[in-house]
């Protein structure tokens, strides 16, 4: 049986759809235990100590419309799974609930909005990628480029010595100082690891510099509207962020924004487009991964769990997992843009002949 009952539509469009409903009384009295025993966390009495107190003198103590309201509360999460279950809902977000009525003893009544999945048109998405990953130019480094990273790691050992003032108070480049940055055998041996790093980090940078105008400009080229509740919910969270920040910082809103040279509603407008573009990408990205039928093998998982564990060492590999798969996925996707797994297919087919 379901815990809502006299549900109705009250709004499809846009992108959203919205509900009203009803909590059964006896439905929400089922949770004023919770709600009893999380308000008696904060409660202490004399002969009792703090989150000790009977529910019955923690109710005593609470008015009923409250008690009722934080019952309805925790009585609604089911309450939402179930309509998003019975009318086959495909949501974005979390939906936004509000409660409408409260009386004790009669139904609760309440208001539910949705941010729909969005319809997706794809347009020829690996000829206008093929185009793209054909712009890819070569990347070169530059012997002063070299000298400049060299000169760099010779600062951070700039010796002390007094009367020595600029360049002549760094250590001289010679081959016992590069052995300190590994198993070199002279200067022109880690002039040339230098310089294959440095060209490894700039191709790293074109790619993804190249990788992001694909995504963009497949986008250019979609049909989907994306919902406005969905972007809003985005956008308030920035902000609650972004204030969290400036509070922390003691910077006030006013000089934030003299700061970054923009009025409120200049930031809002630009946030609430960058928001929207996020949010684009990633649900393209998601319905170019469907079509392609792209799935991330066990031993790729892996071996990306392990990569993560570098920088999230407090996280089980169970909570590493989904993004771990999703880095497989991203990476195979982008694979089959560029081209490159048509490569691999060729050189199995070579190497099994």
């Amino acid at each position: 049986m379901a815990s809502y009952l006299n549900l109705k539509k009250t709004k499809e469009k846009d992108g959203e759809i919205a509900f009203e409903a009803e909590l059964a009384a006896d439905v929400v009295t089922e949770y004023e235990g919770e709600a009893l025993e999380e308000a008696g966390e904060d409660i202490s009495l004399p002969g009792f100590r703090k989150g000790k107190v009977p529910p019955a003198m923690v109710r005593e103590r609470m008015d009923p419309v409250e008690l009722l309201e934080e019952a309805a509360h925790k009585a609604l999460p089911e309450a939402i799974r179930e309509i998003i279950g019975s009318e086959k809902l495909s949501i974005l977000g979390t939906p936004e609930v509000g409660l409408v009525k409260l009386a004790p003893g009669n139904p609760v009544v309440f208001t539910a909005r949705f941010a729909l999945m969005p319809e997706i048109g794809l347009p020829d998405y690996k000829s206008i990628a093929k185009k793209i990953a054909e712009e890819k130019k070569p990347v070169e480094v530059k012997t002063e480029e070299v000298d400049e990273a060299i000169h760099h790691l010779r600062e951070m050992f700039r010796g002390g010595e007094s009367g020595k003032e600029g360049d002549e108070a760094l250590p001289e480049l010679t081959d016992d100082f590069v052995k300190q940055f590994g198993p070199y055998k002279n200067v022109a041996e880690f002039r040339e690891e230098l310089e294959r790093n440095l060209k490894e980090g700039k191709e790293r940078d074109e790619k993804e510099v190249r990788r992001e105008a694909m995504v963009q400009a497949i986008a250019q080229k979609t049909k989907i509207k994306i919902p406005k509740l969905l972007v809003d919910q985005e956008l308030a969270a920035f902000f609650e962020h972004r204030d969290e920040e400036l509070q922390k910082a003691g910077v006030s809103l006013e000089d934030y924004l003299k700061q970054v040279k923009k009025t409120a509603e200049e930031l809002e407008k630009e946030e609430r487009e960058a928001i929207g573009k996020q949010i684009a990408a990633s649900l393209i990205m998601g319905a170019m991964r469907k079509e392609e039928k792209i799935t991330a093998d066990e031993k790729d998982i892996a071996a990306n769990i392990v990569a993560l564990k570098r920088r999230y060492q407090d996280r089980t590999d169970a909570e590493l997992w989904e993004p771990a798969e999703s880095i497989a996925i991203q990476k195979k996707l982008f694979e089959i843009l560029e081209g490159e797994e048509h490569k691999k297919d060729e050189k199995r087919a070579e190497a099994a002949e």
